[in-house]
Protein backbone atom coordinates (compact mmCIF):
# COMPACT_ATOMS: atom_id res chain seq x y z
CA UNK A 1 0.00 0.00 0.00
CA UNK A 2 1.36 3.40 -1.00
CA UNK A 3 1.45 6.37 1.32
CA UNK A 4 -1.63 8.55 0.71
CA UNK A 5 -2.81 11.87 2.03
CA UNK A 6 -6.35 13.09 1.38
CA UNK A 7 -8.85 15.59 2.74
CA UNK A 8 -12.12 14.39 4.31
CA UNK A 9 -14.62 17.24 3.76
CA UNK A 10 -17.29 15.65 5.98
CA UNK A 11 -15.12 15.52 9.09
CA UNK A 12 -12.80 18.35 7.98
CA UNK A 13 -9.53 16.54 8.64
CA UNK A 14 -6.48 15.47 6.67
CA UNK A 15 -6.17 11.67 6.52
CA UNK A 16 -2.78 9.98 6.24
CA UNK A 17 -2.34 6.29 5.48
CA UNK A 18 0.95 4.43 5.07
CA UNK A 19 2.07 0.77 4.94
CA UNK A 20 2.78 -1.07 8.16
CA UNK A 21 6.30 -0.26 9.36
CA UNK A 22 7.72 -2.86 11.79
CA UNK A 23 10.50 -0.47 12.84
CA UNK A 24 7.99 2.12 14.11
CA UNK A 25 9.72 4.98 12.27
CA UNK A 26 6.59 5.95 10.34
CA UNK A 27 4.50 6.05 13.51
CA UNK A 28 7.08 8.24 15.22
CA UNK A 29 7.06 10.64 12.26
CA UNK A 30 3.27 10.87 12.42
CA UNK A 31 3.31 11.55 16.16
CA UNK A 32 5.86 14.34 15.67
CA UNK A 33 3.36 16.35 13.58
CA UNK A 34 1.02 18.77 15.36
CA UNK A 35 -2.53 17.61 16.03
CA UNK A 36 -2.20 13.91 15.23
CA UNK A 37 -4.99 11.48 16.10
CA UNK A 38 -5.20 7.79 15.27
CA UNK A 39 -8.63 6.77 13.95
CA UNK A 40 -8.81 3.06 14.66
CA UNK A 41 -12.06 2.52 12.75
CA UNK A 42 -10.75 4.08 9.54
CA UNK A 43 -7.15 2.91 10.14
CA UNK A 44 -5.90 6.40 9.33
CA UNK A 45 -3.97 9.19 11.02
CA UNK A 46 -6.01 12.39 11.21
CA UNK A 47 -4.57 15.91 11.31
CA UNK A 48 -5.86 19.52 11.36
CA UNK A 49 -6.53 20.76 7.78
CA UNK A 50 -3.94 23.55 7.72
CA UNK A 51 -1.31 24.20 5.01
CA UNK A 52 1.45 24.09 7.65
CA UNK A 53 0.43 20.61 8.78
CA UNK A 54 0.04 19.40 5.18
CA UNK A 55 3.56 20.58 4.35
CA UNK A 56 4.94 18.82 7.41
CA UNK A 57 3.23 15.54 6.42
CA UNK A 58 4.44 15.71 2.82
CA UNK A 59 8.00 16.57 3.89
CA UNK A 60 8.06 13.73 6.42
CA UNK A 61 6.59 11.00 4.21
CA UNK A 62 6.40 11.49 0.46
CA UNK A 63 6.39 14.58 -1.78
CA UNK A 64 3.84 12.80 -4.00
CA UNK A 65 1.55 11.81 -1.14
CA UNK A 66 -0.58 14.93 -1.60
CA UNK A 67 -1.75 14.08 -5.10
CA UNK A 68 -5.18 13.04 -3.83
CA UNK A 69 -5.86 16.34 -2.11
CA UNK A 70 -4.54 18.80 -4.68
CA UNK A 71 -7.92 20.57 -4.88
CA UNK A 72 -8.03 21.17 -1.16
CA UNK A 73 -4.35 22.17 -1.16
CA UNK A 74 -4.89 24.90 -3.75
CA UNK A 75 -7.96 26.20 -1.90
CA UNK A 76 -6.09 26.22 1.42
CA UNK A 77 -3.15 28.14 -0.04
CA UNK A 78 -5.51 30.61 -1.70
CA UNK A 79 -7.30 31.17 1.60
CA UNK A 80 -4.02 31.68 3.41
CA UNK A 81 -2.81 34.22 0.85
CA UNK A 82 -6.15 36.05 1.04
CA UNK A 83 -5.96 36.25 4.83
CA UNK A 84 -2.38 37.55 4.67
CA UNK A 85 -3.37 40.13 2.04
CA UNK A 86 -6.26 41.37 4.19
CA UNK A 87 -3.90 41.67 7.17
CA UNK A 88 -1.39 43.64 5.09
CA UNK A 89 -4.20 46.08 4.21
CA UNK A 90 -4.95 46.37 7.91
CA UNK A 91 -1.28 47.01 8.70
CA UNK A 92 -1.08 49.72 6.04
CA UNK A 93 1.46 47.71 4.04
CA UNK A 94 -0.76 47.31 0.98
CA UNK A 95 -3.29 49.50 -0.78
CA UNK A 96 -6.96 48.63 -0.81
CA UNK A 97 -7.89 47.33 -4.26
CA UNK A 98 -11.38 47.94 -5.60
CA UNK A 99 -14.41 49.94 -4.50
CA UNK A 100 -16.25 48.05 -1.77
CA UNK A 101 -19.24 50.31 -2.16
CA UNK A 102 -20.26 50.85 1.46
CA UNK A 103 -23.23 53.15 2.02
CA UNK A 104 -23.10 53.89 5.72
CA UNK A 105 -26.33 55.04 7.35
CA UNK A 106 -24.41 56.61 10.25
CA UNK A 107 -20.93 58.04 9.86
CA UNK A 108 -18.29 55.48 10.90
CA UNK A 109 -15.16 56.15 12.88
CA UNK A 110 -11.94 55.41 11.02
CA UNK A 111 -11.45 52.08 12.79
CA UNK A 112 -15.01 51.02 11.88
CA UNK A 113 -14.50 51.83 8.20
CA UNK A 114 -11.16 50.03 8.24
CA UNK A 115 -12.80 46.95 9.75
CA UNK A 116 -15.48 46.93 7.04
CA UNK A 117 -12.88 47.20 4.26
CA UNK A 118 -10.75 44.46 5.85
CA UNK A 119 -13.79 42.18 6.24
CA UNK A 120 -14.97 42.91 2.70
CA UNK A 121 -11.56 41.99 1.29
CA UNK A 122 -11.82 38.64 3.08
CA UNK A 123 -15.42 38.07 1.95
CA UNK A 124 -14.58 38.70 -1.71
CA UNK A 125 -11.69 36.23 -1.43
CA UNK A 126 -14.01 33.55 -0.06
CA UNK A 127 -12.98 33.91 3.60
CA UNK A 128 -16.45 34.45 5.02
CA UNK A 129 -15.36 34.08 8.65
CA UNK A 130 -13.57 36.51 10.93
CA UNK A 131 -13.11 37.80 14.47
CA UNK A 132 -13.31 41.39 15.68
CA UNK A 133 -11.34 41.44 18.93
CA UNK A 134 -11.10 45.20 19.21
CA UNK A 135 -11.15 46.62 22.70
CA UNK A 136 -14.52 47.17 24.37
CA UNK A 137 -16.17 50.45 23.46
CA UNK A 138 -14.77 50.68 19.90
CA UNK A 139 -18.14 50.15 18.20
CA UNK A 140 -17.98 46.51 17.11
CA UNK A 141 -21.79 46.20 16.96
CA UNK A 142 -22.22 49.05 14.49
CA UNK A 143 -19.40 47.72 12.32
CA UNK A 144 -21.00 44.29 12.09
CA UNK A 145 -24.41 45.78 11.23
CA UNK A 146 -22.75 47.72 8.38
CA UNK A 147 -21.01 44.55 7.19
CA UNK A 148 -24.28 42.59 7.30
CA UNK A 149 -25.95 45.15 5.04
CA UNK A 150 -23.03 44.99 2.61
CA UNK A 151 -22.92 41.17 2.60
CA UNK A 152 -26.66 40.92 1.90
CA UNK A 153 -26.49 43.45 -0.94
CA UNK A 154 -23.55 41.57 -2.47
CA UNK A 155 -25.23 38.18 -2.11
CA UNK A 156 -22.51 36.88 0.24
CA UNK A 157 -25.12 36.45 2.97
CA UNK A 158 -28.23 35.00 1.34
CA UNK A 159 -30.10 33.93 4.47
CA UNK A 160 -31.22 35.18 7.86
CA UNK A 161 -28.50 36.78 10.06
CA UNK A 162 -28.53 35.32 13.57
CA UNK A 163 -27.11 37.05 16.66
CA UNK A 164 -26.13 35.29 19.90
CA UNK A 165 -25.39 37.56 22.85
CA UNK A 166 -25.80 37.79 26.66
CA UNK A 167 -29.35 38.35 27.84
CA UNK A 168 -28.65 41.90 29.00
CA UNK A 169 -27.36 42.93 25.56
CA UNK A 170 -30.29 41.83 23.40
CA UNK A 171 -32.16 45.12 23.72
CA UNK A 172 -28.98 47.03 22.89
CA UNK A 173 -28.55 45.03 19.68
CA UNK A 174 -32.14 45.81 18.65
CA UNK A 175 -31.60 49.54 19.24
CA UNK A 176 -28.30 49.53 17.31
CA UNK A 177 -29.91 47.76 14.35
CA UNK A 178 -32.61 50.43 14.17
CA UNK A 179 -29.97 53.19 14.44
CA UNK A 180 -27.31 51.95 12.02
CA UNK A 181 -29.31 49.82 9.55
CA UNK A 182 -31.07 51.32 6.50
CA UNK A 183 -34.70 52.28 7.28
CA UNK A 184 -37.03 49.36 6.68
CA UNK A 185 -34.17 47.01 5.77
CA UNK A 186 -33.91 45.00 9.01
CA UNK A 187 -36.35 43.96 11.71
CA UNK A 188 -34.67 42.90 14.96
CA UNK A 189 -36.49 39.97 16.53
CA UNK A 190 -35.72 39.52 20.24
CA UNK A 191 -36.11 35.83 21.03
CA UNK A 192 -36.74 35.62 24.77
CA UNK A 193 -39.04 34.48 27.52
CA UNK A 194 -40.09 30.87 28.02
CA UNK A 195 -39.35 28.02 25.65
CA UNK A 196 -42.78 28.38 24.03
CA UNK A 197 -42.37 32.14 23.63
CA UNK A 198 -39.01 31.63 21.93
CA UNK A 199 -40.47 29.05 19.56
CA UNK A 200 -43.33 31.41 18.76
CA UNK A 201 -40.84 34.18 17.97
CA UNK A 202 -38.91 31.92 15.60
CA UNK A 203 -42.18 30.89 13.93
CA UNK A 204 -42.64 34.56 12.99
CA UNK A 205 -39.71 34.19 10.56
CA UNK A 206 -42.17 32.71 8.05
CA UNK A 207 -44.06 36.01 8.11
CA UNK A 208 -40.95 38.01 7.21
CA UNK A 209 -40.18 35.64 4.32
CA UNK A 210 -43.05 37.24 2.38
CA UNK A 211 -42.18 40.82 3.35
CA UNK A 212 -39.49 43.15 2.09
CA UNK A 213 -37.69 43.19 5.40
CA UNK A 214 -34.92 40.97 6.73
CA UNK A 215 -35.40 39.65 10.28
CA UNK A 216 -32.44 39.37 12.65
CA UNK A 217 -33.20 36.98 15.52
CA UNK A 218 -31.34 38.03 18.68
CA UNK A 219 -30.96 35.09 21.06
CA UNK A 220 -29.43 34.53 24.47
CA UNK A 221 -26.75 31.86 24.91
CA UNK A 222 -28.93 29.86 27.29
CA UNK A 223 -30.57 27.88 24.47
CA UNK A 224 -27.16 26.34 23.75
CA UNK A 225 -26.74 24.94 27.25
CA UNK A 226 -30.06 24.41 29.01
CA UNK A 227 -31.87 21.10 28.52
CA UNK A 228 -35.24 22.85 28.76
CA UNK A 229 -34.33 24.95 25.71
CA UNK A 230 -33.49 21.98 23.48
CA UNK A 231 -36.61 22.40 21.26
CA UNK A 232 -35.50 25.97 20.46
CA UNK A 233 -32.03 24.76 19.46
CA UNK A 234 -33.58 22.01 17.34
CA UNK A 235 -35.72 24.64 15.62
CA UNK A 236 -32.53 26.55 14.69
CA UNK A 237 -31.02 23.36 13.25
CA UNK A 238 -34.18 22.91 11.17
CA UNK A 239 -33.73 26.44 9.80
CA UNK A 240 -30.08 25.63 9.06
CA UNK A 241 -30.92 22.42 7.21
CA UNK A 242 -33.52 24.32 5.18
CA UNK A 243 -30.80 26.76 4.12
CA UNK A 244 -32.48 29.74 5.79
CA UNK A 245 -29.54 30.86 7.99
CA UNK A 246 -26.95 32.95 6.16
CA UNK A 247 -24.85 34.45 8.95
CA UNK A 248 -24.16 33.87 12.63
CA UNK A 249 -22.66 36.43 15.02
CA UNK A 250 -21.36 35.47 18.46
CA UNK A 251 -21.22 38.68 20.52
CA UNK A 252 -19.17 38.49 23.74
CA UNK A 253 -17.78 35.20 22.48
CA UNK A 254 -16.02 34.42 25.75
CA UNK A 255 -19.41 32.96 26.70
CA UNK A 256 -18.66 30.00 24.43
CA UNK A 257 -14.96 29.51 25.13
CA UNK A 258 -15.34 26.11 26.81
CA UNK A 259 -14.93 23.12 24.50
CA UNK A 260 -16.40 20.69 27.04
CA UNK A 261 -19.53 22.64 28.02
CA UNK A 262 -22.77 22.12 26.10
CA UNK A 263 -22.82 25.80 25.24
CA UNK A 264 -19.48 25.69 23.40
CA UNK A 265 -20.12 22.33 21.74
CA UNK A 266 -23.59 23.29 20.46
CA UNK A 267 -22.33 26.66 19.24
CA UNK A 268 -19.74 24.85 17.12
CA UNK A 269 -22.29 22.36 15.76
CA UNK A 270 -24.60 25.19 14.74
CA UNK A 271 -21.97 27.56 13.33
CA UNK A 272 -19.85 25.19 11.25
CA UNK A 273 -22.32 25.00 8.33
CA UNK A 274 -23.55 28.62 8.29
CA UNK A 275 -21.90 30.49 5.39
CA UNK A 276 -20.81 33.66 7.25
CA UNK A 277 -19.40 33.26 10.79
CA UNK A 278 -18.32 36.15 13.04
CA UNK A 279 -16.90 36.30 16.56
CA UNK A 280 -16.98 39.57 18.56
CA UNK A 281 -15.13 39.96 21.86
CA UNK A 282 -12.96 42.58 23.48
CA UNK A 283 -11.26 40.00 25.73
CA UNK A 284 -10.22 37.05 23.55
CA UNK A 285 -7.98 35.59 26.30
CA UNK A 286 -9.85 36.38 29.54
CA UNK A 287 -8.20 33.66 31.69
CA UNK A 288 -5.82 31.66 29.52
CA UNK A 289 -4.57 31.38 25.95
CA UNK A 290 -6.62 28.18 25.82
CA UNK A 291 -9.77 30.35 25.77
CA UNK A 292 -9.14 31.18 22.11
CA UNK A 293 -9.49 27.62 20.81
CA UNK A 294 -13.26 27.17 20.66
CA UNK A 295 -14.06 30.63 19.19
CA UNK A 296 -11.48 30.02 16.46
CA UNK A 297 -12.76 26.48 15.88
CA UNK A 298 -16.22 27.94 15.30
CA UNK A 299 -14.83 30.23 12.62
CA UNK A 300 -12.95 27.45 10.83
CA UNK A 301 -11.15 24.28 11.94
CA UNK A 302 -8.28 25.13 9.58
CA UNK A 303 -7.14 27.91 11.94
CA UNK A 304 -6.14 25.85 14.99
CA UNK A 305 -7.41 22.39 14.10
CA UNK A 306 -10.37 20.59 15.59
CA UNK A 307 -8.62 18.57 18.32
CA UNK A 308 -8.69 20.15 21.78
CA UNK A 309 -6.16 17.67 23.31
CA UNK A 310 -3.71 18.30 20.47
CA UNK A 311 -4.08 22.09 20.81
CA UNK A 312 -3.57 21.99 24.58
CA UNK A 313 -0.58 19.66 24.29
CA UNK A 314 1.03 21.98 21.73
CA UNK A 315 0.60 25.18 23.73
CA UNK A 316 0.55 24.27 27.44
CA UNK A 317 2.98 22.66 29.89
CA UNK A 318 0.98 20.89 32.59
CA UNK A 319 2.16 19.94 36.05
CA UNK A 320 1.29 20.48 39.69
CA UNK A 321 -1.59 18.61 41.30
CA UNK A 322 -2.32 15.42 39.31
CA UNK A 323 -0.56 17.02 36.35
CA UNK A 324 -3.59 19.22 35.62
CA UNK A 325 -2.29 22.70 36.46
CA UNK A 326 -1.01 25.04 33.77
CA UNK A 327 2.65 25.65 34.62
CA UNK A 328 3.69 27.54 31.48
CA UNK A 329 2.78 28.26 27.87
CA UNK A 330 4.74 27.38 24.75
CA UNK A 331 4.65 28.11 21.00
CA UNK A 332 2.95 31.43 21.77
CA UNK A 333 4.37 33.26 18.74
CA UNK A 334 3.02 30.53 16.45
CA UNK A 335 -0.43 30.77 18.06
CA UNK A 336 -0.43 34.55 17.76
CA UNK A 337 0.46 34.35 14.08
CA UNK A 338 -2.32 31.84 13.31
CA UNK A 339 -5.01 33.72 15.24
CA UNK A 340 -4.07 37.23 14.11
CA UNK A 341 -4.40 36.19 10.48
CA UNK A 342 -8.17 36.14 11.01
CA UNK A 343 -8.63 38.86 13.64
CA UNK A 344 -9.14 42.59 13.52
CA UNK A 345 -8.02 44.32 16.72
CA UNK A 346 -7.84 47.97 17.65
CA UNK A 347 -7.35 49.53 21.06
CA UNK A 348 -9.68 52.30 22.14
CA UNK A 349 -6.85 54.83 22.32
CA UNK A 350 -6.06 54.06 18.65
CA UNK A 351 -9.63 54.79 17.57
CA UNK A 352 -10.49 58.07 19.22
CA UNK A 353 -9.03 60.85 21.30
CA UNK A 354 -10.86 59.72 24.42
CA UNK A 355 -10.83 61.84 27.59
CA UNK A 356 -8.30 61.41 30.37
CA UNK A 357 -8.59 58.49 32.80
CA UNK A 358 -7.88 58.78 36.52
CA UNK A 359 -7.40 55.66 38.66
CA UNK A 360 -7.52 56.10 42.43
CA UNK A 361 -7.65 53.84 45.49
CA UNK A 362 -9.76 54.67 48.52
CA UNK A 363 -9.10 52.75 51.75
CA UNK A 364 -10.88 52.08 55.01
CA UNK A 365 -10.00 50.10 58.15
CA UNK A 366 -11.94 46.98 59.06
CA UNK A 367 -13.69 46.89 62.41
CA UNK A 368 -12.26 44.84 65.33
CA UNK A 369 -14.99 42.25 64.73
CA UNK A 370 -14.02 41.88 61.08
CA UNK A 371 -10.36 41.53 62.05
CA UNK A 372 -11.22 38.88 64.66
CA UNK A 373 -13.27 36.78 62.23
CA UNK A 374 -10.55 37.02 59.58
CA UNK A 375 -7.93 35.84 62.09
CA UNK A 376 -10.13 32.94 63.22
CA UNK A 377 -10.67 31.78 59.65
CA UNK A 378 -6.96 32.03 58.93
CA UNK A 379 -5.84 30.10 62.02
CA UNK A 380 -8.69 27.75 62.91
CA UNK A 381 -10.43 27.53 59.51
CA UNK A 382 -13.73 28.34 61.21
CA UNK A 383 -15.24 31.35 62.94
CA UNK A 384 -18.08 31.93 65.37
CA UNK A 385 -20.47 34.83 64.79
CA UNK A 386 -23.84 35.96 65.99
CA UNK A 387 -26.81 36.55 63.67
CA UNK A 388 -29.11 39.57 63.87
CA UNK A 389 -31.49 37.40 65.91
CA UNK A 390 -28.76 36.67 68.46
CA UNK A 391 -28.25 33.05 67.38
CA UNK A 392 -24.77 31.48 67.34
CA UNK A 393 -23.51 30.80 63.85
CA UNK A 394 -20.34 28.93 62.82
CA UNK A 395 -18.62 29.46 59.46
CA UNK A 396 -16.39 26.67 58.16
CA UNK A 397 -13.70 27.45 55.57
CA UNK A 398 -11.46 24.41 55.37
CA UNK A 399 -10.50 24.87 51.73
CA UNK A 400 -8.09 27.61 50.67
CA UNK A 401 -10.36 28.99 47.92
CA UNK A 402 -13.30 29.08 50.33
CA UNK A 403 -11.18 31.04 52.80
CA UNK A 404 -10.21 33.55 50.10
CA UNK A 405 -13.88 33.94 49.25
CA UNK A 406 -14.74 34.49 52.93
CA UNK A 407 -11.94 37.05 53.39
CA UNK A 408 -13.30 38.91 50.37
CA UNK A 409 -16.81 38.91 51.83
CA UNK A 410 -15.61 40.07 55.26
CA UNK A 411 -13.86 43.07 53.71
CA UNK A 412 -17.20 44.02 52.12
CA UNK A 413 -19.00 43.80 55.45
CA UNK A 414 -20.84 40.47 55.42
CA UNK A 415 -20.56 36.69 55.45
CA UNK A 416 -22.87 34.43 53.50
CA UNK A 417 -23.58 30.78 54.28
CA UNK A 418 -24.73 29.74 50.84
CA UNK A 419 -24.63 31.24 47.39
CA UNK A 420 -27.71 32.93 45.97
CA UNK A 421 -29.99 30.53 44.12
CA UNK A 422 -33.27 30.49 42.24
CA UNK A 423 -35.03 30.05 45.59
CA UNK A 424 -33.58 33.31 46.88
CA UNK A 425 -30.50 34.77 48.53
CA UNK A 426 -28.37 32.71 50.90
CA UNK A 427 -28.29 33.42 54.63
CA UNK A 428 -26.25 36.56 55.30
CA UNK A 429 -24.71 37.89 58.51
CA UNK A 430 -23.69 41.54 58.29
CA UNK A 431 -20.96 43.36 60.19
CA UNK A 432 -22.15 46.56 61.84
CA UNK A 433 -20.86 49.10 61.29
CA UNK A 434 -19.65 48.49 57.71
CA UNK A 435 -16.61 50.74 57.05
CA UNK A 436 -16.52 50.09 53.30
CA UNK A 437 -20.18 51.03 52.87
CA UNK A 438 -19.62 54.19 54.93
CA UNK A 439 -16.64 55.03 52.70
CA UNK A 440 -18.75 54.54 49.58
CA UNK A 441 -21.57 56.75 50.82
CA UNK A 442 -19.10 59.52 51.69
CA UNK A 443 -17.57 59.30 48.20
CA UNK A 444 -20.98 59.55 46.56
CA UNK A 445 -21.89 62.56 48.67
CA UNK A 446 -18.59 64.45 48.70
CA UNK A 447 -16.50 63.38 45.68
CA UNK A 448 -19.03 62.78 42.91
CA UNK A 449 -20.11 66.25 41.72
CA UNK A 450 -23.74 67.22 41.58
CA UNK A 451 -25.22 66.17 38.24
CA UNK A 452 -22.69 63.40 37.63
CA UNK A 453 -23.54 59.71 37.77
CA UNK A 454 -21.59 56.64 38.88
CA UNK A 455 -21.55 52.91 38.17
CA UNK A 456 -20.79 50.77 41.24
CA UNK A 457 -19.55 47.22 40.66
CA UNK A 458 -19.95 44.43 43.22
CA UNK A 459 -18.74 40.86 43.22
CA UNK A 460 -21.74 39.69 45.25
CA UNK A 461 -25.47 40.22 45.04
CA UNK A 462 -25.51 40.72 48.82
CA UNK A 463 -23.32 43.79 48.26
CA UNK A 464 -25.79 45.16 45.71
CA UNK A 465 -28.71 44.84 48.12
CA UNK A 466 -26.75 46.43 51.00
CA UNK A 467 -25.58 49.38 48.87
CA UNK A 468 -29.11 50.04 47.63
CA UNK A 469 -30.29 50.12 51.27
CA UNK A 470 -27.42 52.42 52.22
CA UNK A 471 -28.12 54.81 49.33
CA UNK A 472 -31.79 54.92 50.19
CA UNK A 473 -30.98 55.80 53.80
CA UNK A 474 -28.60 58.52 52.60
CA UNK A 475 -31.22 59.85 50.14
CA UNK A 476 -29.04 59.06 47.09
CA UNK A 477 -30.97 57.95 43.99
CA UNK A 478 -29.81 54.42 43.14
CA UNK A 479 -31.07 51.43 41.13
CA UNK A 480 -29.87 47.79 41.13
CA UNK A 481 -28.82 45.68 38.14
CA UNK A 482 -28.04 42.05 38.96
CA UNK A 483 -28.95 38.48 38.12
CA UNK A 484 -31.75 37.96 40.65
CA UNK A 485 -33.85 40.63 38.92
CA UNK A 486 -36.28 39.93 36.10
CA UNK A 487 -35.21 41.21 32.70
CA UNK A 488 -37.94 43.86 32.54
CA UNK A 489 -36.84 45.16 35.96
CA UNK A 490 -33.24 45.42 34.75
CA UNK A 491 -34.41 47.35 31.69
CA UNK A 492 -36.39 49.66 33.96
CA UNK A 493 -33.32 50.26 36.14
CA UNK A 494 -31.11 50.98 33.14
CA UNK A 495 -33.60 53.44 31.61
CA UNK A 496 -34.03 55.24 34.92
CA UNK A 497 -30.27 55.50 35.38
CA UNK A 498 -29.81 56.95 31.89
CA UNK A 499 -32.72 59.40 31.85
CA UNK A 500 -33.64 60.35 35.44
CA UNK A 501 -31.46 63.22 36.73
CA UNK A 502 -32.31 62.23 40.30
CA UNK A 503 -30.91 58.71 39.79
CA UNK A 504 -27.23 59.10 40.56
CA UNK A 505 -26.08 55.49 40.85
CA UNK A 506 -26.53 52.08 39.26
CA UNK A 507 -25.25 49.16 41.35
CA UNK A 508 -24.42 46.07 39.30
CA UNK A 509 -22.58 42.77 39.17
CA UNK A 510 -20.11 42.25 36.29
CA UNK A 511 -21.67 38.90 35.39
CA UNK A 512 -24.98 40.62 34.63
CA UNK A 513 -24.13 44.19 33.63
CA UNK A 514 -20.53 43.89 32.49
CA UNK A 515 -21.08 42.93 28.87
CA UNK A 516 -22.18 44.96 25.87
CA UNK A 517 -24.04 47.76 27.67
CA UNK A 518 -23.38 51.46 27.18
CA UNK A 519 -23.40 53.42 30.43
CA UNK A 520 -21.21 56.29 29.28
CA UNK A 521 -23.73 58.68 30.85
CA UNK A 522 -21.64 58.05 33.97
CA UNK A 523 -18.00 59.23 33.98
CA UNK A 524 -17.36 57.53 37.35
CA UNK A 525 -16.77 53.82 37.89
CA UNK A 526 -16.42 52.52 41.48
CA UNK A 527 -15.32 48.96 42.26
CA UNK A 528 -16.81 48.25 45.68
CA UNK A 529 -15.87 44.56 45.68
CA UNK A 530 -14.23 42.42 43.05
CA UNK A 531 -13.10 38.85 42.52
CA UNK A 532 -10.16 37.25 40.75
CA UNK A 533 -11.56 37.34 37.20
CA UNK A 534 -9.61 39.89 35.16
CA UNK A 535 -11.89 39.48 32.13
CA UNK A 536 -15.00 40.54 34.08
CA UNK A 537 -13.24 43.54 35.59
CA UNK A 538 -11.95 44.68 32.19
CA UNK A 539 -15.41 44.32 30.67
CA UNK A 540 -16.97 46.25 33.56
CA UNK A 541 -14.58 49.18 33.07
CA UNK A 542 -15.57 49.34 29.42
CA UNK A 543 -19.21 50.19 30.21
CA UNK A 544 -18.17 53.84 30.62
CA UNK A 545 -14.95 53.73 28.59
CA UNK A 546 -16.53 54.09 25.14
CA UNK A 547 -15.48 55.57 21.80
CA UNK A 548 -18.15 58.27 22.22
CA UNK A 549 -17.29 59.18 25.82
CA UNK A 550 -16.83 62.95 26.20
CA UNK A 551 -16.21 63.29 29.95
CA UNK A 552 -13.08 62.71 31.99
CA UNK A 553 -13.34 59.24 33.55
CA UNK A 554 -12.55 58.32 37.15
CA UNK A 555 -12.06 54.70 38.25
CA UNK A 556 -12.08 54.12 42.02
CA UNK A 557 -11.03 50.94 43.83
CA UNK A 558 -12.23 50.52 47.41
CA UNK A 559 -9.90 48.52 49.67
CA UNK A 560 -10.41 47.41 53.28
CA UNK A 561 -7.03 47.37 55.01
CA UNK A 562 -5.54 45.65 58.13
Amino acid sequence: MATTLCYDPEHRVLELRFPYDPTGDAQRKAKAIYGYRWNKAKKAWEFPPTPEVARAIVDAFDPDAGANFSGWWQAALKAQRAADRAQSILAGQAEIVGDFGFKFVTEPYSNQQQYCEWAAARDLAGLTYRANTSEQGTGKTKSEIDMTVWEIERGICSGIPLVFCPNSVKRNWAAEIHTHGPPGFFEPLIVGGSKDEKLAALDRLDFFANANVIPIPIINYDILSQASQKPVLERLFELLQAGQLGKIIFDEATMIKSVHANRGANAYRLARDIPVRVVLTGTPYPKSILDIFNPMRMLDVSILGGSWPAFRKHHVILGGWQGREIMAYKNEAELERKVNRHCFRKLLRECADIPEEVHVTRTCDMTPEQIRVTADLRKRMLAELETDEGEAWIVNAAQVMVRLLRFNQISSGFLQTDLDSAEGPGQVVRFKPNPKLELLISILKEEIPEGQKAVIWCAYQADVREIIRGCKAAKIGAVPFYGEMKMEDRHRSEDQFKTDPDCKVIVATPETGGFGLNWQVAPNCIFYSYNFNWGNIDQAKARIRRITQQQRMTFMWLVAEN
